[in-house]
């Protein structure tokens, strides 16, 4: 998680990431021939092309949930319960946006399932009604696939805003 904490840099792309790409790029390269070939590398990308699932055991929430996520033109998965999302995985969401406090096995259930995922895991934003003080949202915040928490009711801009800065995509015009 110490990456995604990372500042961005002003344009919104991570430093690390334009780091390396400056290292690869060939120090014979005129200035504006690098600029071109970082530009192209890590422009940020369109959202239609980034798959999110939801999981709420709440109908509405997670009906809300999906329609914000879909008119700023992710691709959604939707599940009630961490046993539907561990379900859902085998879709290759990119980000996953999860209650924290279901019956079943939850949003912690989940997120211990993620870790014995082999290969790339997706960032998890939980949402949660909880305080920080409880103890399954403390437990959660120490997870490393947890980028963010959020407290509901969700702040449309900071969802959104999270899922377009880890996905690494803009706004639809």
């Amino acid at each position: 998680m110490e990456d995604a904490e990372a500042e961005p840099l002003e344009d919104g792309r991570h430093p690390n990431s334009v780091d390396a790409a400056r290292r690869i790029c060939d120090n014979s390269l005129t200035g504006k021939v690098q600029t071109v070939i970082l530009t192209l590398m890590f422009e940020a990308s369109d959202p239609r092309g980034k798959r999110v699932l939801v999981v709420d055991d709440d109908d509405e929430i997670r009906l809300y949930l999906t329609t914000i996520i879909k008119k700023a033109g992710f691709e959604v998965l939707a599940g009630s319960s961490g046993e539907d999302a561990i379900a859902r995985l085998a879709q290759k969401p990119d980000a996953i946006v999860t209650d924290l406090i279901m019956p079943g096995c939850g949003g912690l259930g989940l997120l211990k399932h993620l870790k014995t995922v082999a290969g790339p895991v997706p960032p998890v934003i939980v949402i949660t009604a909880y305080e920080q003080r409880h103890p399954q949202v403390s437990e959660a915040l120490m997870d490393p696939n947890v980028i963010q928490c959020l407290a509901k009711p969700i702040n449309e801009d900071k969802l959104l805003g999270a899922l377009h800065r880890y996905l690494k995509t803009e706004p639809l015009s």
